[in-house]
């Protein structure tokens, strides 16, 4: 569901377990809240606590990372907003948490009726964060928002530097410098990440098995993608899998998960 200016991606509130991750960059807003304290966000050198009193909201294309101490119930949405909401400042801010917040995460009404309700939630969040005065920030090249894009979206067989920065019409030392300058690590680094982001999302989340993950990813063989993840994660797969288990989805409705 889509209302002109404003779409959700995702969201959905679930028991988290795990969330010490490096994030990689997306090309949209995100919304999180916790039911207690436990968690904190890290990005531009400040770090941001998540507790029941507040939301933080962050920017499209936020590099971050985040930290889990404890368990914690845990509210997220992304979404994506047009021109009507360019000038909101991009910069991630903390707001008193909206009691429609509370509607929705205890309602269980019809999926419609949620979707108005998390609509109304996020057009008062976007009516109380700060608008930027003075200069527009410099936006991010499109060239390389279209290489994130793609490095999200395809798997990692389609990804190399040069076959991406042909589809760019760039030439492919110019794509590596340009993203690292925009980005502030290489697209395979990057892809790293965001792949890394994918597989823990399916691990958590699907019934497909390590070597199905590996394929759609664009791996070579469950060795090749075992090998990357635990040099990445500090812990192989199958272990994620197992550790991640008792995680219990309380309310979900996602296009892309990312928590």
């Amino acid at each position: 569901m889509a209302i002109p200016e404003l779409k959700i991606a995702a969201w959905q509130f679930l028991e988290l377990t795990d969330w010490n991750i490096q994030w990689p960059i997306r090309p949209f807003w995100r919304l999180y809240w916790n039911d207690a304290p436990g968690a904190t966000l890290s990005c531009d050198n400040e770090t941001f606590l998540l507790e029941p009193e507040h939301i933080v909201v962050l920017p499209p294309y936020s590099f971050f990372s985040s930290q889990l101490a404890r368990p914690v119930k845990h509210f997220f949405i992304h979404f994506m907003t047009g021109a009507r909401f360019a000038d909101l400042e991009r910069r991630v801010t903390a707001l008193p948490t909206p009691e429609m917040l509370h509607t929705i995460i205890r309602s269980d009404d019809p999926a419609e009726r949620q979707e108005l309700r998390l609509f109304a939630l996020l057009f008062e969040v976007l009516a109380d964060l700060p608008r930027r005065r003075g200069g527009a920030r410099e936006s991010m090249d499109p060239r390389i928002q279209e290489a994130i894009i793609r490095l999200d979206s395809l798997p990692r067989n389609r990804c190399a530097n040069g076959m991406i920065a042909r589809e760019l019409c760039m030439g492919e030392s110019n794509y590596a410098h340009l993203f690292r300058k925009c980005v502030g690590i290489t697209p395979q680094q990057y892809l790293n990440r965001s792949q890394m982001d994918r597989a823990r999302m399916l691990l958590r989340s699907s019934g497909r098995s390590i070597s199905e993950i590996a394929l759609e990813l664009g791996f070579a063989n469950r060795y090749h993608f075992s090998a990357v993840f635990s040099r990445c994660n500090g812990i192989s797969p199958a272990a994620y899998r197992r550790r991640s288990a008792g995680g219990e989805d309380l309310r979900r409705n996602s296009a892309a998960n990312d928590d």
